[in-house]
């Protein structure tokens, strides 16, 4: 019988927020490291079953009990998600990666609730401008903003992924084949216009899945300007190749895992035709944990439908604001 929630990689810096979450469920918690389970699980004072699992070969027989598989750690393939489709399982995968997030939505979906997009962004984001959308005139351009502050730390995984976009081209519904930071716009920062460049965000291609007479596009920016505007630099001069040197990498992930200037700000907006919604908070991990902590609730007590569901599909932002606790600065009229 199908009845327990494993979550894979539980223990971890976002996946941690989503275990207590969930505490008092039929938890399993699933990882590579027995060790660290069980240390996480004594400091928290939390009581379930350990399940070692190697996501890149997993042993099948370890899911066969399990109704809910939530993931917390970044995957190279979707052999997952297509065990829980044949087994009609509810799934709800934290990764930002935008090219493993495009390979799930190119999948047929139908028999598994497959939720994706539960962070800053995607997540948040989405939720702006699903919000944003319902005042606006269409046809309409939406952009969306992240600012993200130096100061703030960084896992190894986010950090390669976005080395990784510096240097990669992506195709955008209305603009076509684009180059990251190649457009510019700005957004506003308490006092400060921060600058913002084009960047490849997965949340943009989410919703323009959804919507014909919406466009959306997802500008990128540091809470330290001069850093927005010298990637632009680069990227006009045709230097971004840089970045993939490997020297250049590991100056770079010393940097953000040990940060020296910047604050550990984060900014989430959408804006159109003169309104605004935005979110402004700290600790971009440990909201994105309790993000989709909020989330697996829902998950795990409501009959969602099958197919490949979005986060608003599963929350409203109301409901998200309520229950994490945090504002929505609203400029709508």
């Amino acid at each position: 019988m199908r009845n327990k929630i494993m979550i894979i990689g539980g223990h971890g810096q976002v996946g941690q927020y989503i275990t207590r979450a969930l505490k008092g469920e039929a938890l399993v918690l699933a990882g590579r490291s027995q060790e660290k389970i069980t240390a996480f699980m004594k400091t928290n004072g939390i009581d379930c079953e350990i399940r070692i699992l190697d996501i890149k070969d997993p042993d099948w027989t370890l899911l066969e009990d399990v109704k809910t598989l939530i993931v917390c750690v970044d995957q190279t393939d979707t052999k997952l998600i297509k065990y829980c489709n044949e087994n009609g399982m509810v799934y709800m995968d934290i990764t930002a990666n935008s090219d493993f997030i495009n390979h799930v939505l190119a999948l047929d979906i139908n028999q598994a609730s497959v939720v994706l997009g539960i962070g800053l962004a995607p997540g948040i984001t989405n939720l702006l401008a699903h919000e944003l959308t319902k005042y606006l005139i269409t046809p309409a351009e939406v952009q969306l903003h992240v600012i993200l502050g130096m100061g703030d730390k960084h896992g190894d995984e986010a950090i390669s992924w976005t080395l990784k976009q510096f240097t990669s081209p992506y195709i955008h519904k209305k603009y076509k084949k684009l180059k990251p930071f190649s457009m510019t716009s700005a957004t506003r920062y308490k006092n400060k216009l921060l600058p913002t460049y084009n960047f490849n965000f997965v949340d943009q291609h989410m919703l323009n899945r959804r919507k014909d007479d919406v466009i959306y596009t997802t500008y990128f920016g540091f809470d330290v300007a001069f850093l927005s505007r010298f990637l632009h630099f680069m990227q006009k001069a045709n230097m971004m190749h840089v970045f993939q040197w490997k020297w250049i990498q590991s100056a770079i992930r010393k940097t953000m895992k040990k940060p020296i200037i910047g604050s550990d700000m984060f900014m989430a907006s959408a804006e159109a035709q003169g309104k605004i919604l935005r979110v402004i908070g700290n600790d971009e991990a440990r909201f994105t944990g309790l993000v989709a902590g909020e989330v697996a609730k829902v998950l795990v007590s409501s009959n969602l439908q099958p197919g490949c569901l979005f986060i608003e599909d599963v929350i409203s932002l109301d409901q998200l604001s309520k229950n994490v606790g945090f504002k929505v600065l609203r400029k709508v009229k």
